[in-house]
């Protein structure tokens, strides 16, 4: 799960259409930034965005979400804040198994408390969920 840091106020200062553009932008880095056809980026409200890696482990998933983290500070979008001077992106990632017992709901649950460390931890940052993640 990957969340633009402080995009209110990204909007706020810049209006809605710059913020709308930029959606577009963060989108098409995330999108870069992923490289087998079987993954794939979707905005999941707001400023926020899901990446879903198949067959992937946590370290690999590690590894791709730091890439895009990366990317975005890359792509030089001008955006003065705690974090530096250009908009960047907290990212929270989930690596499991779906099966009977565990919910697509459990999964974005467990990648929203990943992010949520994220944000605890400073932001512009990738946090990986374990069991012990928030007591989730």
């Amino acid at each position: 799960m990957i969340d633009i840091v402080f995009f209110k106020r990204f909007n706020d200062t810049f209006g809605h259409v710059e913020g709308d553009r930029i959606l577009i932008l963060v989108a098409k880095g995330i999108q870069k930034s992923l490289f087998r056809l079987t993954d794939s980026v979707a905005r999941f409200g707001g400023e926020e965005f899901v990446v879903i890696l198949p067959d992937m482990n946590a370290e690999h998933g590690s590894i791709v979400a730091e890439r895009i983290r990366t990317s975005i500070v890359g792509l030089r979008i001008p955006f003065a804040s705690e974090t530096g001077e250009y908009l960047t992106v907290s990212i929270g990632c989930f690596s499991g198994s779906p099966d009977s017992s565990f919910s697509a709901d459990q999964f974005v649950k467990n990648a929203d408390a990943a992010l949520y460390l994220a944000k605890a931890q400073g932001r512009n940052c990738v946090s990986i969920y374990s069991s012990g993640c928030l007591g989730v």
